[in-house]
Order: structure tokens, then sequence, then C-alpha cells
């Protein structure tokens, strides 16, 4: 699934991490200073702080840090960011600076705002504290050309060429190549989303809008397994179909139906949103499909284990020293 990026992200909140980007950045470039600090000049001292571990109050300190950068970026195109890029990159925030690197596309940066930033991607990229970021050994440096070149030699074909399954798996692997610092590879991922989008891929469907948990599309599992899907939208009702296997699944609950009327507890309840969802990890449990939250949209990529393990030879074929 989508990784959260940065678990040990942080630094200073401070007396001014309320300015703009590049006073924010100034003091989180002092890293030490967050874990002290608690929730800085605002209100320390707050019961709410006071519960909060030092890695959610780093957390919050470069969240902010990482929010002004992007209000800096609504403003103008190519502001002063080299204070606040810098702290970030010395709090391995990742997963901030792959929004900044967005918002900055979406603004319409010049070439050498975007060079800082993917400057900063590559410093942070191997310092986080958990994740697929937190290997540094792993190779997060290649360029578009060299992805590509990677991606086709794995696939054996072109990415024109190849099925829609094949791209799924390129999307998954993309996906999780930047991640781990790749700012490449996520401006790559997002354009082939958009046109497997296009195409009308089955295996890409809208993430569920609560983001806490990853759930996978009961309609996109049926498209791209051996169960049929159906759905009575009087009762909320899905039932997925293979030979003689069935499964039922009921918005709202937490228990799926099964041949001759059993039923097992399922780890999250049913999700509703235009169609049913269901949690990754009961998505896994009964279809062995795995969901993967495609950074900076509202889009997903659905893998069964055939293509998910061509994304997986994609991707360590990518961080191969």
């Amino acid at each position: 699934g989508a990784g959260g990026a940065g678990a040990d992200v942080g630094a200073g909140a401070g007396a001014d991490a309320g300015a703009g980007s590049g006073a924010g950045a100034g003091s989180g470039a002092d890293a030490g200073a967050g874990a002290d600090a608690g929730a800085g000049a605002d209100g320390a001292g707050g019961a709410d702080d006071a519960n909060k571990t030092p890695d959610d109050q780093l957390q919050e300190a470069a969240d902010g840090i990482g929010d002004d950068a992007k209000a800096d970026l609504a403003e103008d195109p190519d502001p002063d960011m080299e204070d606040g890029l810098g702290a970030l990159a010395d709090l391995a925030a990742l997963d901030d600076l792959i929004e900044v690197r967005e918002a900055a596309e979406e603004a319409g940066s010049s070439s050498d705002t975007l060079a800082k930033i993917d400057d900063a991607i590559r410093a942070a990229g191997g310092g986080l504290g958990g994740g697929e970021a937190a290997v540094s050994d792993e190779n997060t440096d290649l360029t578009s050309d060299q992805i590509l070149a990677t991606v086709e030699a794995t696939l054996g074909k072109s990415v024109g060429e190849a099925t829609p399954a094949e791209m799924a798996a390129v999307i998954n692997a993309l996906n999780r190549y930047a991640r781990m610092g790749n700012a490449a590879a996520n401006t790559l991922v997002n354009r082939f989303d958009t046109e497997e989008k296009a195409k009308k891929n089955p295996y890409i469907y809208q993430q569920y809008r609560d983001k806490a948990v990853e759930y996978a599309s009961l309609k996109a599992i049926g498209a791209v397994t051996d169960y049929r899907y159906l759905y009575d939208g009087s009762k909320r009702v899905a039932t997925l179909a293979n030979g003689g296997v069935a499964y039922t699944f009921t918005s709202f609950k937490d228990m799926v139906g099964m041949n001759g009327g059993d039923s097992a507890e399922l780890e999250k309840s049913v999700v509703f949103q235009a169609v049913p969802y269901i949690s990754e990890a009961d998505a896994q449990s009964y279809f062995q499909c795995s969901s993967e939250y495609i950074n900076g949209t509202q889009d997903a990529v659905i893998t069964t284990a055939g293509n998910q393990k061509i994304a997986d030879d994609i991707l360590s074929a990518l961080t191969a020293g």
C-alpha cells in the first residue's frame, strides 16, 4: 500500500514556524529543536501537546514547513524556498518534499526551481526512519530515460506494447520507487496514470476518501480477477462469484457471507463510495489483490498475484546497485 514517508520526520516547530516557507524552514533546519520544543510557541504545554510523542511533534513541524512552501508556490511559481527545502531534506521529510514538487509542477515552476526540489528529494531519500526509503544502499538516482529503459528491459517490451495488467504493475512499481525519493519516477507514474485512465484500464480505480486505511474497490477486483462482480443497489450488497465460490459483502458491515450460509469477520467494515470497497488486508485474504494509492492523485492501482510479481521485479531492477 502507499507508505507514509517519515516516521521520524521533524525538526523544530519553533517560535517562527508560522511564517512563510523560508522562515518556517529556518527553525526546522536545527532539526533537534522539535523534540524539545513540543508544539512550539503557539500552545506548548497544552493537554493535547502533552500527549504527543516527539515524533508526532516533529512530523507536525515538517508538515507545517511543507504547507508553507506549497502556499508560497500558489502565489509565486518560483519563490525563494531554499531554506525550507534544506530543512525538509535535513529532516528526511520525503512525503512533504514530493508534495512540494507536485505543487511546483502544477504552478508551472521553472526548471531551476524543480531542480532544487529534486536535489532536496535526493538528499532526503535515504534518511527515513521507516518504510522503503530507509534502505540507504538502494539506487534511487535514476533519470527518466534510465527508469524507462529498466522497466522495458524487465517487461521485455516497450511500455506502448504493455498490457493493462503490465501497466498496472509498472505504475505500482514506479509509485513505490517515487516514494524512495526519485522525482523522475513520480513524474512518470503520474503520466502513466493519466494515460491508463484515458484508456479505461480496469486496474485503475478511485481511492476511497478516508486515507487512513487503503481500500480496494470490489468492482475493480471483479474486473481484474476471475470473480464476477454483481451489485444489488437496493440492499447495498455486492457479490463476487467464481464457479462454486461466492462471497457477499454488505456496505457498512464487517462480515463476509460465504457459500452455505457461512460467514466470517472482516478486518475492516465494508465502506461505500459509488461502489463498495474492502480493506486491502481483506482484498489480499479473499482475492490475493493488493492496492497502491498513487502519489499526488485520487487514483489507486490494484494488482493481482500475477502482476504484483511483475511490479516487484521492476522495483528490484530499479533499486539494484
